[in-house]
């Protein structure tokens, strides 16, 4: 019996993020990206991901917290973790504040 991978979307505008995350998560879930904040609106619309992780500067500077109270009242079974590459307790305090349920400080991916 195949058990069902949960499904994750990543929001980033870093291209290499996302490669390197996808391919570390991808035996553990089923892993769908996003280069903005409006693709990755369609795509959680679309494959009702468990977990978002949701970079906080794309386009411009902190655009994913502004986002997050929008993406926590549209999906709020969704568990959104955060992921900068700003290590600050301030931010890390914003993000949570604002509706992020983790934060983590980006590294380059173990492979």
């Amino acid at each position: 019996m195949n058990i069902p991978k949960p499904k994750l979307v990543m929001i980033d505008d870093d291209p290499v993020f996302l490669k390197g995350y996808h391919t570390l998560l991808k035996d553990q879930y089923e892993v769908f990206e996003a280069l903005d904040i409006a693709e990755g609106i369609k795509l959680m619309e679309s494959r009702r991901p468990h977990i978002l992780l949701l970079d906080i500067t794309l386009k411009r500077q902190k655009e994913g917290i502004e986002a997050l109270p929008y993406l926590k009242k549209r999906f709020p079974d969704v568990k959104i973790v955060v992921a900068t590459n700003w290590d600050s307790h301030l931010i890390a305090k914003e993000a949570l504040t604002n509706g992020a349920d983790e934060y983590f400080v980006k590294s380059e991916p173990l492979e």
